[in-house]
């Protein structure tokens, strides 16, 4: 398997207004905000089947994480969407969600382009 912690960006942004934008380290524990390099164990990855809407496509993906600090487990939901313009796919933004252990929804955590 390879490493899930690879496929995701290391920072993501939340806007703060009309002041820029905040980054965040992806990869450190929301629960216990320890931000060491390799705090988080990725333990699965589950992807969803794609959606086509309008001229785009939307591709969800969880991979289920437990922090080696606190202990938590929880998932980070990146939502993907990419522009299709003429049978070529380009992508646009990813999006990124907080699920609880049991896959409720706890809010955006932030976005960035890949």
């Amino acid at each position: 398997m390879t490493n899930l912690s690879n496929e995701l960006p290391d920072k993501i942004y939340v806007p703060l207004g009309r002041r820029g934008f905040h980054p965040i380290n992806l990869k450190a524990c929301v629960r216990c905000f320890n931000a060491e390099r390799f705090v988080l164990n990725f333990i699965e990855k589950k992807e969803y089947p794609a959606e086509i809407i309008d001229n785009a496509k939307k591709e969800i993906i969880d991979y289920k994480v437990q922090c080696k600090n606190c202990n938590a487990i929880y998932f980070i939901r990146m939502t993907l969407f990419k522009n299709i313009d003429e049978n070529k796919e380009e992508q646009i933004i990813a999006n990124f969600n907080i699920l609880d252990e049991n896959g409720n929804d706890e809010g955006w955590l932030g976005s960035t382009y890949i």
